[in-house]
């Protein structure tokens, strides 16, 4: 079988270090319109624009780490796992646009496809760590 190029399995913590911080950065934006951190929160005055980056970049480089890490036990049955994965959150985000294409106009549509942006691989982390969480759980059921 073709071996795939993935990051190695040191990449996962780290991307979960990241993608944490940068997805509940991300959630304090877009409670408050993504006009800056809600006012009350203890942190100094930052550009928008830069909280804005931080979040976005933060969550797809954790993403990425976490998704494209190997595991420590790196079979073709993980392999086959993570592919699936993927496939599924295609499918998933390929419904969402569809049904945002025929809900949405103007600016709402704008919106839509910004948070479009992170839908497929936040889509596919959950899904993938999801079939792995239970194919685990069987494993050690069988035992």
């Amino acid at each position: 079988m073709k071996k795939i190029p993935l990051l190695p399995c040191v990449f996962k913590p780290i991307g979960w270090a990241i993608f944490v911080p940068a997805a509940l950065l991300g959630l304090c934006l877009l409670l408050n319109d993504f006009n800056g951190l809600p006012a009350g929160l203890p942190f100094p005055a930052v550009r928008t624009e830069l909280l804005n980056n931080v979040a976005l970049i933060g969550t797809l480089l954790g993403v990425l780490f976490v998704g494209c890490s190997r595991e420590r036990i790196e079979d073709e049955l993980i392999g086959r796992l993570r592919l699936d994965a993927l496939l599924t959150a295609l499918y998933a985000n390929t419904i969402v646009i569809i049904a945002a294409a025929l809900a949405c106009y103007g600016l709402d549509f704008l919106y839509v496809m910004i948070y479009n942006l992170l839908t497929l691989p936040l889509l596919f982390l959950a899904i993938y760590q999801w079939r792995l969480w239970r194919l685990r759980k069987e494993a050690c059921d069988e035992k």
